[in-house]
Protein backbone atom coordinates (compact mmCIF):
# COMPACT_ATOMS: atom_id res chain seq x y z
CA UNK A 1 0.00 0.00 0.00
CA UNK A 2 1.37 3.32 -1.13
CA UNK A 3 1.10 6.34 1.23
CA UNK A 4 -1.21 8.24 -1.09
CA UNK A 5 -3.53 4.82 -0.87
CA UNK A 6 -3.00 5.04 2.99
CA UNK A 7 -4.22 8.73 3.42
CA UNK A 8 -6.83 8.45 1.20
CA UNK A 9 -8.38 5.32 3.49
CA UNK A 10 -7.33 7.27 6.64
CA UNK A 11 -9.76 10.05 5.06
CA UNK A 12 -12.94 7.79 3.60
CA UNK A 13 -12.26 6.12 7.97
CA UNK A 14 -12.57 9.65 9.60
CA UNK A 15 -9.16 9.49 11.06
CA UNK A 16 -8.34 12.93 8.58
CA UNK A 17 -9.92 15.49 7.46
CA UNK A 18 -8.58 18.14 4.43
CA UNK A 19 -9.17 21.63 5.34
CA UNK A 20 -7.57 24.10 3.31
CA UNK A 21 -5.41 21.83 1.56
CA UNK A 22 -3.91 20.57 5.02
CA UNK A 23 -4.35 17.19 6.63
CA UNK A 24 -5.21 17.56 9.96
CA UNK A 25 -5.79 14.44 12.56
CA UNK A 26 -9.12 13.80 14.38
CA UNK A 27 -10.25 12.57 17.66
CA UNK A 28 -11.11 9.44 16.41
CA UNK A 29 -7.13 8.67 15.54
CA UNK A 30 -6.22 10.65 18.88
CA UNK A 31 -8.29 8.29 20.79
CA UNK A 32 -7.37 4.76 19.02
CA UNK A 33 -3.73 5.56 19.48
CA UNK A 34 -3.36 7.60 22.95
CA UNK A 35 -6.69 6.59 24.51
CA UNK A 36 -7.49 10.33 24.71
CA UNK A 37 -10.30 12.15 22.35
CA UNK A 38 -8.26 15.16 21.36
CA UNK A 39 -7.67 16.66 17.34
CA UNK A 40 -11.07 17.18 15.37
CA UNK A 41 -14.61 16.75 16.50
CA UNK A 42 -17.18 17.22 13.24
CA UNK A 43 -20.64 18.47 14.12
CA UNK A 44 -22.86 18.56 11.84
CA UNK A 45 -20.58 17.98 8.74
CA UNK A 46 -18.48 20.46 10.37
CA UNK A 47 -14.42 19.71 11.27
CA UNK A 48 -14.09 22.11 14.99
CA UNK A 49 -10.81 21.95 15.59
CA UNK A 50 -10.49 21.28 19.67
CA UNK A 51 -6.05 20.51 19.08
CA UNK A 52 -4.49 20.21 16.15
CA UNK A 53 -1.10 18.25 17.07
CA UNK A 54 -1.86 14.88 19.15
CA UNK A 55 -0.05 14.48 22.16
CA UNK A 56 2.74 12.62 22.02
CA UNK A 57 3.47 9.06 22.83
CA UNK A 58 5.72 8.16 25.37
CA UNK A 59 8.51 5.53 24.41
CA UNK A 60 8.77 4.28 27.83
CA UNK A 61 5.63 3.87 30.14
CA UNK A 62 5.12 6.29 32.87
CA UNK A 63 5.37 4.09 35.90
CA UNK A 64 4.16 6.02 38.57
CA UNK A 65 1.03 6.76 36.88
CA UNK A 66 0.88 2.96 36.32
CA UNK A 67 1.33 1.99 39.63
CA UNK A 68 -1.17 4.50 40.44
CA UNK A 69 -4.03 3.16 37.97
CA UNK A 70 -3.02 -0.10 39.44
CA UNK A 71 -4.24 0.85 43.11
CA UNK A 72 -7.45 2.64 41.41
CA UNK A 73 -7.91 -0.59 39.58
CA UNK A 74 -7.80 -2.98 42.44
CA UNK A 75 -10.08 -1.08 44.20
CA UNK A 76 -7.54 -0.82 47.67
CA UNK A 77 -9.69 0.80 49.88
CA UNK A 78 -8.08 3.83 51.21
CA UNK A 79 -8.50 3.53 55.03
CA UNK A 80 -8.58 0.61 57.32
CA UNK A 81 -9.00 -0.53 60.72
CA UNK A 82 -6.43 -2.09 62.95
CA UNK A 83 -5.34 -2.53 66.40
CA UNK A 84 -4.43 1.45 67.30
CA UNK A 85 -7.16 2.97 65.03
CA UNK A 86 -7.64 3.66 60.99
CA UNK A 87 -4.17 3.87 59.27
CA UNK A 88 -4.06 4.27 55.10
CA UNK A 89 -3.66 1.57 52.89
CA UNK A 90 -3.52 2.55 49.20
CA UNK A 91 -0.82 5.32 49.48
CA UNK A 92 1.48 5.63 46.66
CA UNK A 93 5.71 4.76 47.44
CA UNK A 94 8.64 5.13 45.51
CA UNK A 95 9.86 1.49 46.43
CA UNK A 96 6.32 -0.66 45.64
CA UNK A 97 6.33 1.19 42.61
CA UNK A 98 10.12 -0.15 41.31
CA UNK A 99 9.03 -2.98 42.67
CA UNK A 100 5.76 -3.17 40.56
CA UNK A 101 8.05 -2.25 37.65
CA UNK A 102 10.23 -4.93 37.89
CA UNK A 103 7.28 -7.41 38.49
CA UNK A 104 5.99 -6.35 35.14
CA UNK A 105 8.73 -6.25 32.83
CA UNK A 106 11.40 -9.01 34.30
CA UNK A 107 9.11 -11.52 35.64
CA UNK A 108 6.11 -11.08 33.35
CA UNK A 109 3.63 -10.71 35.35
CA UNK A 110 -0.16 -11.04 33.87
CA UNK A 111 -1.68 -7.33 35.31
CA UNK A 112 -5.16 -8.30 35.15
CA UNK A 113 -4.60 -11.42 37.21
CA UNK A 114 -2.74 -9.07 39.07
CA UNK A 115 -5.25 -6.49 39.60
CA UNK A 116 -7.90 -9.29 40.20
CA UNK A 117 -5.98 -11.12 42.92
CA UNK A 118 -5.12 -7.97 45.38
CA UNK A 119 -9.01 -7.17 44.58
CA UNK A 120 -9.91 -9.98 46.03
CA UNK A 121 -7.22 -10.02 48.81
CA UNK A 122 -8.57 -6.37 50.11
CA UNK A 123 -12.18 -7.27 49.66
CA UNK A 124 -12.40 -10.18 51.69
CA UNK A 125 -10.07 -9.16 54.71
CA UNK A 126 -11.96 -6.85 57.09
CA UNK A 127 -9.21 -6.28 59.85
CA UNK A 128 -5.53 -6.11 59.76
CA UNK A 129 -4.49 -5.46 55.67
CA UNK A 130 -1.06 -4.23 54.86
CA UNK A 131 -1.09 -1.47 52.78
CA UNK A 132 -0.87 -2.08 48.88
CA UNK A 133 2.96 -0.54 49.37
CA UNK A 134 3.62 -3.48 51.89
CA UNK A 135 1.58 -5.85 50.13
CA UNK A 136 3.94 -5.21 47.01
CA UNK A 137 7.47 -4.43 48.19
CA UNK A 138 7.32 -7.87 50.48
CA UNK A 139 5.83 -10.08 47.96
CA UNK A 140 2.90 -10.47 49.93
CA UNK A 141 1.31 -10.41 46.72
CA UNK A 142 2.76 -14.18 45.37
CA UNK A 143 1.03 -16.26 46.84
CA UNK A 144 -2.54 -14.65 46.08
CA UNK A 145 -1.12 -14.22 42.75
CA UNK A 146 -0.01 -18.10 42.34
CA UNK A 147 -4.01 -19.09 43.76
CA UNK A 148 -6.24 -16.95 41.49
CA UNK A 149 -3.59 -17.97 38.48
CA UNK A 150 -3.58 -22.12 39.40
CA UNK A 151 -7.94 -21.65 40.00
CA UNK A 152 -7.81 -20.25 36.91
CA UNK A 153 -5.62 -22.87 35.06
CA UNK A 154 -7.48 -25.51 36.63
CA UNK A 155 -11.18 -23.64 35.82
CA UNK A 156 -11.83 -23.52 39.23
CA UNK A 157 -11.74 -20.04 39.65
CA UNK A 158 -15.84 -19.50 41.67
CA UNK A 159 -14.70 -21.81 44.00
CA UNK A 160 -11.33 -20.72 44.62
CA UNK A 161 -13.12 -16.98 45.78
CA UNK A 162 -15.98 -18.31 47.46
CA UNK A 163 -13.36 -19.67 49.57
CA UNK A 164 -11.92 -16.87 49.84
CA UNK A 165 -15.13 -14.65 50.96
CA UNK A 166 -16.30 -16.59 53.31
CA UNK A 167 -13.72 -18.84 55.19
CA UNK A 168 -15.85 -18.64 58.77
CA UNK A 169 -13.67 -16.00 60.28
CA UNK A 170 -14.44 -12.85 61.80
CA UNK A 171 -11.80 -11.42 59.85
CA UNK A 172 -13.54 -11.84 56.30
CA UNK A 173 -15.84 -8.81 54.96
CA UNK A 174 -18.67 -11.26 53.54
CA UNK A 175 -20.58 -14.22 54.10
CA UNK A 176 -22.87 -16.22 51.59
CA UNK A 177 -26.08 -17.04 52.25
Amino acid sequence: MELKQVVQWMLENGYLVAIKGKYKVTAKFNKEITGQETGLIVMNGKPLVMEVSPPVLNATPDWRQLYMNFILEAQVPSKAEGRDGVYDLNKYSEPAMREFKKMIEKEKIQYPILVKSTMLYYKTRKRYQVTVSRYITEGLWRSDYEALLSSAESGTVEQHIKQEINDNTEFTKFKLG
